[in-house]
């Protein structure tokens, strides 16, 4: 994580999307593999590297940088699932059975933090979280 002289998170936001950006690169060379190995990478190897650190940069961050990060989730989605360019964010979050990154943001952590507390935590749930 990067922060400046005075304390924004501007740099590492900046410094995330292009490393975001060279990852989903690296995704399109492997388009040989099947989408579930596609989508088992894009999860395990480049998601996790872009959610590190999420709930303390998240909430102070541009929303514009965090627009610009919804939109290169997005476009893994598209190219995981082979969906159109011109289909709708929402659409191919909903399609791909994705959620967005500002869930990941906001509502993960205080959700999972709840069901903990009330000894109600699904282990479907659980099982398909990635903690960085």
């Amino acid at each position: 994580m990067t922060v400046d002289h005075k304390l924004s998170w501007v740099p590492h936001t900046l410094e995330l999307k292009k490393s975001f950006v060279n990852k989903l690169c690296l995704l399109k060379k492997l388009r040989f593999l099947p989408r579930i190995t596609l989508q088992d990478f894009y999860f395990r190897v480049i998601f996790p590297s872009v959610n590190y650190g999420l709930i303390l940069w998240g909430a102070c961050c541009n929303s514009d940088n965090l627009d610009f990060l919804e939109r290169l989730h997005c476009r893994a989605a598209r190219f995981i699932f082979n969906l159109p360019k011109d289909m709708a964010s929402h659409g191919v979050l909903e399609r791909a059975e994705w959620f967005t990154i500002r869930f990941y943001n906001g509502r993960l952590p205080s959700t999972l933090t709840n069901c903990i507390a009330k000894k109600h935590v699904a282990l479907d749930f659980v099982a398909n979280l990635t903690i960085t």
